[in-house]
């Protein structure tokens, strides 16, 4: 009989230890890992659509804060980076800017064939195959 009772005491030890590690999870780890995934950082936001090719101002993006989980590590986060260069793209109003949609040149085809591009007294021809 005292064997019996024995196993039941282990049991109920056993079952008091797994509740109070529960409770500790619970009320301890989760809210850990919650202001993990919660966190905030600020990032550069197209506040207007901006065509290919135009010269990025002030005026066209804004800092926003968004959550930190599964943000690219290429996400601009600060206005310096894109203010005085060119999109690289078509840019849309809200959109999140990454480093790859701006560039230090403005390269639209009209830049490229301009009078001021061209070389003086110099022909260009495209020759298609």
């Amino acid at each position: 009989m005292k064997s019996k009772m024995r196993i039941t005491g282990n049991r109920t030890v056993i079952g008091m230890i797994c509740i109070v590690l529960a409770l500790g999870i619970t009320f301890g780890i989760a809210p850990l890992v919650n202001r993990f995934t919660d966190r905030k950082v600020e990032v550069v936001q197209v506040k207007q659509n901006v065509e290919r090719g135009h010269l990025i101002t002030e005026d066209d993006v804004e800092l926003v804060k968004v959550g930190a989980l599964n943000l690219s590590d290429r996400t601009v986060k600060n206005k310096k980076y894109v203010v005085g260069k060119y999109a690289a793209t078509n840019l849309y109003a809200g959109q999140i800017m990454i480093a790859d949609l701006v560039a230090e040149k403005s390269n639209s085809a009209d830049d490229v064939l301009s009078e001021d591009n061209r070389d003086s007294g110099s022909e260009r021809y495209a020759a298609c195959y």
